[in-house]
């Protein structure tokens, strides 16, 4: 009797080894319901192709497949604190110097200059991950952003610091003065625009007057 148990245990072995055996050479494999005979099945471009007897079966990988065919389909979208590239790059144009453009002096300093070849991304949001937020940066020196200090504007690498990611995030208020123009606002000095004087890009705070309300608005241009 032991013998028998024995040889049948060994012949059951035998087919759970021959089971094991088609399942890593195909990929997948299913064991029919109401037969014992195996249904072999591959996924092939996005659709299963079935040898056997398929037509009832208990599918061991089905969850597998589904899986990787939603991971295939999936679009990863950004969330609100993912900062990406994903506008542009522009000209950023000046409404009173409409010919002019915030751009890359000699100098390695931003300044309204003849429109030319420099153009920024927009980055959404800001480097902050702030909601509503831009940071500007530069497509010919990439990695690059407009960021304040002491009033001024520089186009500066990220340091990893908490405060570049705050001088170099700004909010963009669309028709803010002027209809079709927007400002830029700076997210950790309130009521502070980027705005040109003199040639010079800077970042100064709101007196109301015409001439600031022109030097601080802008339009995007391809």
């Amino acid at each position: 009797m032991r013998s028998i148990r024995r040889q049948n245990m060994t012949e059951a072995s035998k087919d759970l080894l021959v089971a094991i055996m088609i399942f890593a050479v195909v990929g997948t494999a299913a064991v029919a319901s109401s037969n014992p005979q195996f249904c072999v099945r591959r996924y092939v471009n996005g659709r299963w192709i079935s040898k056997g007897n398929c037509q009832s079966y208990t599918t061991i990988n089905d969850a597998i497949a589904k899986k990787m065919r939603a991971e295939k389909a999936e679009i990863v979208k950004p969330t609100d604190s993912t900062p990406i590239r994903n506008e542009g790059p522009y000209h950023v144009v000046s409404k009173n110097y409409p010919n002019h453009t915030i751009g890359i002096h000699s100098s390695g300093l931003p300044y309204i200059i003849e429109r030319g070849s420099d153009t920024f991304y927009i980055v959404r949001p800001g480097l902050t991950g702030e909601a509503g937020t831009v940071s500007l940066e530069s497509s010919s020196l990439r990695g690059r952003n407009l960021r304040h200090k002491s009033g001024l504007m520089y186009l500066e690498p990220p340091d990893g610091s908490g405060s570049y990611r705050s001088d170099a995030t700004f909010y963009l208020r669309e028709d803010h003065f002027f209809k079709g123009y927007f400002v830029l606002e700076s997210t950790n000095q309130k009521e502070h625009f980027i705005r040109h004087q003199y040639g010079r890009i800077k970042l100064s705070r709101g007196d109301g007057s015409d001439l600031f309300r022109n030097d601080s608005s802008y339009m995007l241009k391809n």
